[in-house]
């Protein structure tokens, strides 16, 4: 018995150390990811901001020292008077030499300025565009080519996009003008995607056998919120897409538009032309995606969750499943709805105020007024906006602005001091109002509820009881010294029932008692009769 007993404990304890060890090694590995995401967080904070200034400074991005790194536009750049860049290119006639950024996966953010008059001729090139293949996250930006003669437009060879002719990164709120051609893939923004297309859009012309409004070529890429308005011409036509394929996955492709023209090429063979999508891949899922009744929605394949619509459907808000107060606008003027690219950045002194608080949108279009409104509990010491003082135009904590650029403004809030009362027992405590500030004197009330009065008043404020002298239920204290945000003057007050209130308690309690009691010898007198009639009646 005594061996049986050992290997049952050794065999226990084997299981004890088994499930230890495996405690241990879980431990061990979250720690280790807990690390790793630190580490992540840290070398994401540190990462270098590369200022762009001039058209050469855009061929920075390429240098193998600068692939972790960010840029960002800090101007307006003019391709044709900023010649700076022909530094960088040996056949200058040719136009642009597309950027080849695919070994970086940094940011590059046109902080909502526009590089304009892009030139490109070069047929001969594989991947032709501002940028050639791209891992970058492309942000803030506009592009255009628009006021070049059409023999001068985006032309490449093989794949051509007039951001970027091959995306493997991504890119957000940004908008592009221009005319693009190809020999094969064309798109407005991307001749060929396998990233992120975001808040963008695409205006002008694109030529190409296989031809997109937005993109040439999707393989498993994810497209919301963008919309093209172009004219079209190839064998494979998609207003916003030419050929959808599924690739590794269906991407996700949603709250999307095309409108415009689409043309036959007179070339021999079979044409697809869609109004959103040329051929696609059943396996591609679209959700709330519109294109124009004058074209199938999909020229090949399923055109699930696509929405044929009228030209005077698309001046209608409640055809479009679209978020028109924060992504989308549509105004009188517009033939359909666009994206909102205008970014309003808040920057504040408070730890608790966000963006939300202040404004419903920090997304604007063109001259769209944006009404910031200042909560209750604060004051406005100052408002920058893109650095200079506004505070001028602030009435009754609101202020109207009409914007037409990437704006950031700074809030500087002087804070309030906010009256509390916890109350005990039954009664009031009212102040003249909820928030007070540096200088000010509080004023609160205290009135007990009938059968009721004062017992006790304890004031707290920065963590300090005060004592405060009471005048007929009225208190005063002046605040003194800083302010700072999240300050409470806390009155606590107790009530209790009044000593006339208690006597009618008590009264109450003993008529109950001397009704039981009352009741009780009368039943018991009761019973007591019954049996000595029964007695006597024996």
């Amino acid at each position: 018995m005594q061996l049986k007993f050992k290997a049952k404990e050794r065999g226990f304890l084997r299981i004890v150390c088994f499930v230890l060890s495996i405690v241990i090694l879980l431990l061990f590995t979250y720690n280790l990811s807990l690390l790793g995401n630190n580490q992540a967080f840290a070398d994401n904070s540190t990462v270098e901001n590369i200022q762009i200034a001039t058209a050469a400074d855009l061929y920075k991005i390429v240098l193998p020292e600068n692939s972790r790194k960010n840029f960002v536009l800090t101007n307006d750049i003019d391709l044709m008077s900023d010649t700076s860049w022909h530094e960088h290119v040996s056949d200058i006639e040719k136009g642009w030499n597309p950027i080849a950024a695919v070994n970086n996966s940094g940011k590059f953010d046109g902080n909502g300025h526009k590089i304009c008059n892009l030139k490109i001729n070069r047929p001969d090139m594989q991947y032709v565009g501002l940028f050639s293949v791209c891992s970058l996250t492309i942000l803030n930006l506009y592009v255009e080519s628009e006021n070049l003669e059409e023999t001068e437009a985006i032309v490449g060879g093989d794949i051509t996009g007039l951001i970027c002719a091959k995306l493997l990164g991504s890119i957000e709120n940004v908008s592009a003008k221009g005319t693009v051609r190809s020999d094969n893939v064309a798109g407005g923004l991307a001749g060929q995607a396998q990233g992120v297309i975001s808040n963008s859009d695409f205006e002008g012309s694109v030529y190409a056998k296989s031809a997109g409004g937005l993109v040439g070529n999707s393989i498993s890429a994810k497209i919301l919120n963008s919309y093209a308005y172009a004219d079209l011409t190839g064998k494979i036509i998609g207003g916003l897409i030419g050929i959808a394929d599924y690739g590794v996955a269906s991407g996700d492709i949603r709250n999307i538009l095309a409108f415009g023209t689409l043309t036959n090429s007179e070339d021999e063979g079979v044409t697809r032309v869609g109004g959103l999508i040329g051929i696609k891949d059943d396996r591609v899922n679209i959700v709330n995606g519109y294109a124009m009744d004058a074209y199938p929605c999909v020229a090949q394949g399923s055109d699930k969750g696509i929405k044929s619509l009228s030209k005077f459907d698309f001046i209608e808000k409640d055809n479009f499943e679209f978020d028109f107060d924060t992504v989308w606008y549509l105004t009188a003027t517009s033939l359909f709805p666009k994206i909102r690219h205008i970014v309003i950045i808040f920057e504040t002194n408070s730890n608790y105020v966000e963006e939300s608080q202040l404004v419903n949108t920090t997304r604007c279009y063109v001259d769209e007024k944006l009404t910031i409104s200042v909560p209750e509990k604060f004051i406005v010491k100052s408002i920058l906006v893109n650095g200079q003082e506004n505070l001028e135009n602030l009435f009754d904590n609101t202020l109207e602005l009409f914007i037409n650029e990437n704006t950031i403004i700074k809030i500087t809030f002087g804070f309030l001091v906010e009256f509390a009362a916890i109350i005990t027992g039954e009664g009031t405590v009212s102040a003249e109002k909820n928030y007070y500030q540096e200088g000010e004197i509080i004023k609160f009330n205290i009135v007990p509820d009938d059968g009721y009065e004062l017992s006790s008043v304890n004031v707290r404020f920065k963590n300090q009881e005060i004592m405060l002298q009471n005048n007929d239920g009225n208190y005063v204290y002046k605040i003194e010294g800083e302010i700072n945000e999240g300050d409470q003057f806390v009155a606590c007050v107790s009530f209790v029932p009044s000593e006339t209130s208690g006597l009618q308690w008590w009264a109450i309690m003993l008529i109950v008692f001397a009704a039981i009691a009352f009741l009780t010898i009368v039943v018991t007198t009761i019973i007591f009769i019954n049996k000595r009639f029964k007695k006597g009646g024996q």
